[in-house]
């Protein structure tokens, strides 16, 4: 687990890093120094020649490499964690500490260096007061962060010690307005977040009933909650089900001021949460995921809702939860079926944006939890981006557009992700065949699909009911569908609308997906 030391320049990341790594016996690296070292060329001339675009790809470079390694005491550039995607890497390979200072000390600490740093040319306070009133907001959503104004080195050297070591033992995104711990052993720790967030009784348990058997009764005991229970499966994601949950939470006494936790897989989060985001017309909510497809994709972006007859979450709402607290305990009681479904989600990510979770799925070398983690931390960094899918968040639909009207198609006998890996498989092969990406892709997709014994195929089912089904997918822009399509693994395209002969294309996949076989 690294230790990553972030603020603006002069807080003293360099310095403070420097004394930690060696109380920790530890490497320790500035990634603007190792930046120069790798590129064999200053920080500053990037900023000079007006290349800092390029600056920017390399520091996300840096960054993406360090995160897989382990043990290292890192200061990042002050600018870094304003990627998002380079913030959740590092989130997932550590714990982030923020170290801060009033301006005018920050000033005083970089008078004789203020040449170095491009951002920072001209009138140096001026600047500095621009530059941090920029990056208020990123600075201020660490939830570490150590104050080195007023004190001796060695007494902040103490307290950033001293954070790292009470955060070790899970990990931490930061999305927006919600925390996500992932770990063991977490119930203990709920009342702390819960009340870090100011999330405030009455409490209601929405718990999975399968899941309420083994497990609610540890998190409603942490938090004295009332367990209202929500029949299993997709089946049950309903605008019935929710009007039921509606009755419970009245007759529990919840009120406005109250919260709402949610207990179980994606079904439950989705179902609690917009529960949670319309009765009394808003209550607070957290998420405790108990599956591999809820902790690793669905409990995170803050998206809620229930299914029509018509198709997958046509009513829902943007809702996130305050806290989402993934305990891995929980997995020991998943059927093995649920573990696989949980993994076309992971395998998902991996195309997205993380080559190397995508190669440890291929050859069969990545441990659940680290792929659970490293699924999280690309759909961290995506929702962080996109918060409300305005624009690239929509590449989070890759296998879904397919998916969504097979899993509907069969009446939801396939889980949803067996039907996601089915419609990975699919559109792969259609990015291949309108020409977002090379021959090659779709085999390869498919033979990690089929590794994880996972479906690639749904014989049986009617195409013409996919197509229908699809039609009714929420994923439309005037009227068309619009698929995010595999460019290459860690890179999609989205937004792809297909023409006449990319619905030919289509029309052709969905029969061969559903041809039975010879």
């Amino acid at each position: 687990m690294n230790l990553i030391l972030c603020g603006p320049p002069g807080a003293g990341k360099s310095t403070v890093g420097t004394a930690v790594a060696r109380e920790l016996g530890r490497e320790f690296i500035d990634g603007d120094q190792w930046l120069e070292a790798r590129w064999g060329r200053p920080v500053p001339d990037y900023f000079a020649s007006g290349e800092q675009a390029l600056f920017r790809a390399r520091e996300a470079q840096v960054y993406a490499i360090l995160a897989e390694r382990g043990g290292l005491v890192i200061a990042t550039g002050g600018g870094a964690l304003l990627d998002p995607r380079t913030r959740a890497r590092l989130e997932r390979s550590g714990v982030v500490v923020g170290l801060t200072a009033p301006v005018p000390v920050l000033a005083g600490r970089l008078n004789g260096d203020a040449q170095a740093r491009p951002l920072l040319a001209g009138d140096l306070n001026d600047r500095l007061e621009q530059l941090v009133r920029e990056r208020r907001a990123l600075y201020a959503s660490f939830p570490n962060q150590v104050e080195t104004a007023g004190q001796p080195v060695g007494a902040v050297v103490v307290e950033v010690m001293a954070r790292f070591e009470a955060a070790r033992g899970y990990t931490r995104f930061e999305l927006g307005p919600t925390s996500a711990y992932y770990g063991r052993g977490l119930a203990a720790r709920l009342p702390d977040w819960l009340g870090a967030k100011d999330l405030r009784p009455p409490f209601v348990l929405i718990a999975d009933a399968a899941i309420a058997a083994t497990h609610g009764t540890p998190a409603a005991r942490a938090v004295a909650a009332p367990v209202l229970a929500l029949p299993s499966g997709e089946a049950n994601k309903t605008l019935g089900s929710v009007g039921d949950l509606y009755r419970g939470c009245v007759a529990h006494g919840l009120e406005r001021g109250g919260t709402v936790l949610a207990l179980g897989g994606g079904v439950t989060g989705d179902v609690a949460g917009f529960v949670a985001a319309t009765y009394m017309r808003g209550v607070a909510w957290a998420n405790l995921p108990t599956t591999v497809l809820a902790m690793a994709d669905a409990a995170l972006g803050g998206k809620v809702g229930v299914d029509l007859p018509e198709g997958k979450n046509l009513v829902g709402a943007f809702h996130p939860p305050a806290v989402v607290a993934a305990d891995f305990d929980t997995l020991a009681s998943l059927p093995e079926v649920e573990v696989r479904c949980g993994l076309a989600e992971i395998v998902k990510s991996g195309v997205i944006g993380d080559e190397a979770l995508f190669a440890g799925l291929a050859g069969g070398t990545l441990a659940l939890e680290d792929g659970i983690m490293r699924a999280a931390a690309v759909k961290a960094g995506i929702v962080n981006a996109d918060p409300f899918e305005h624009a690239e968040r929509a590449i989070l639909n890759l296998g879904h557009t397919i998916g969504h009207g097979i899993e509907a198609a069969s009446r939801f006998a396939l889980r949803h992700g067996e039907a996601v890996a089915i419609g990975l498989a699919a559109e792969a092969r259609l990015a291949e065949q309108v020409g977002v990406t090379p021959v090659g892709l779709a085999e390869t997709l498919e033979a990690c699909l089929v590794r994880l014994r996972l479906p690639v195929r749904c014989p049986g089912l009617d195409p013409a009911a996919i197509r229908s089904h699809m039609l009714t997918d929420k994923k439309k822009a005037a009227g068309q569908l619009r698929f995010a399509l595999p460019r290459r693994v860690g890179e999609v395209a989205w937004g792809v609308a297909l023409d006449q002969a990319g619905e030919a294309c289509l029309s052709q996949i969905l029969k061969e997906l559903t041809d039975d076989p010879v």
